[in-house]
């Protein structure tokens, strides 16, 4: 029985996706107006973005199709992220309230209740993001191949579990500060704004901070570096992004232990 436990919670997993899909799309004329509003913003954002770099031949030694490459890679993740795991992001704002009594007297486990409340519609305004990261992938120099589609879609994975991980980690300390609004608010600041840049344009400081204290030069830089051959950047260059998937595994085991030693700790807030 204890084998087919993790199934289940596949099962239940998919299943509440999908009734909130559904219970979007009830509103259809609202939901494919939203659709049509998002598809023009990010195209809008992404052009806006190539014309910008295409001004310079470089920066960092990044080419302005490549800068736009790991613009549209921690866009996407990010959105990714919100789309499967989104309530995540919301576990200080649901300490604060007491809500989060609620997931803990399910019948499931409480961070599966929280994925389960996903905003999963929002899967679709990725898929002009995803189209967008092709060509820029293509533009870059990079071949069409099983292998290089393959590692991208790897690249995607690492991206958003490392994104997952780190807002399990920061929202588990709100069992122990209460309040962490404004830390969250900016971790979200510098994934959605300044990992969209190459970090070695921060300098080897900031670099070395967004790899071994707040890893987030593995959401989209160091994945990109390899997947583009870019071995001009900071620390281990090229060569880091080998260690992308070991990096997002890590940080995932960190993010999930924290997690649960916090739980022992929570201490509802009796609103």
């Amino acid at each position: 029985m204890e084998a087919r436990k993790p199934g289940r919670s596949l099962r239940f997993y998919l299943v509440s996706l999908q009734m909130l899909l559904k219970s979007r799309m009830s509103y259809r004329i609202d939901f494919f107006i939203m659709l049509v509003a998002v598809f023009i913003k990010e195209f809008a954002q992404i052009s806006l973005l190539i014309i910008v770099v295409s001004r310079f031949e470089n920066l960092a030694g990044w080419t302005s199709w490549q800068i736009a490459f790991l613009y549209c890679l921690v866009s996407l993740s990010f959105r990714l992220f919100y789309s499967f795991f989104g309530q995540v992001s919301m576990i200080t704002e649901l300490t604060i309230s007491g809500h989060l009594d609620l997931y803990l007297i399910y019948p499931r486990k409480p961070l599966m209740m929280l994925a389960s409340k996903a905003y999963i519609w929002r899967i679709f305004y990725n898929i002009p993001i995803f189209g967008v990261l092709l060509y820029t992938y293509v533009k870059a120099g990079v071949p069409v191949n099983l292998v290089n589609i393959s590692l991208l879609l790897l690249a995607i994975i690492c991206s958003v579990t490392v994104i997952f991980s780190i807002y399990l980690f920061f929202g588990t300390l709100s069992f122990y500060l209460t309040n962490v609004r404004n830390l969250i608010q900016i971790v979200g600041e510098l994934i959605s704004r300044y990992m969209k840049y190459p970090i070695s344009i921060y300098g080897g400081l900031a670099g070395s901070i967004f790899t071994f204290i707040l890893p987030l030069g593995f959401i989209a830089y160091y994945p990109s570096s390899y997947l583009l051959g870019i071995d001009k950047g900071i620390l281990f260059g090229e060569s880091m992004g080998l260690y992308t998937p070991l990096a997002a595994v890590v940080l995932l085991a960190i993010a999930l232990l924290f997690w649960r030693i916090g739980l022992r700790r929570y201490d509802s807030t009796g609103t």
